[in-house]
């Protein structure tokens, strides 16, 4: 719905909404990745850069690398 709304430039709802996703979901690759992209069309520079990173991190971390793994088996 975020990507929707950020579509149609309706980027105040999709913040919002991506904010909801990022406190529900905080280790989401993916909610953290479009709050990044909305940010810096928005020319948020810090605000993209910090959920930029946010969304990498989530993916470094060893044990979501572990579940991955076991779960192409």
């Amino acid at each position: 719905e975020a990507t929707a709304d950020f579509a149609v430039d309706d980027t105040e709802a999709a913040l919002a909404k991506l904010g909801r996703a990022t406190t529900e979901a905080p280790d989401s690759f993916e909610a953290w990745h479009a709050l990044a992209e909305v940010n810096l069309s928005l020319r948020r520079l810090d605000a993209a850069l910090a959920a930029g990173e946010r969304a990498h991190a989530g993916r470094q971390r060893p044990e979501r690398q572990r579940a991955r793994s076991c779960a192409r088996f």
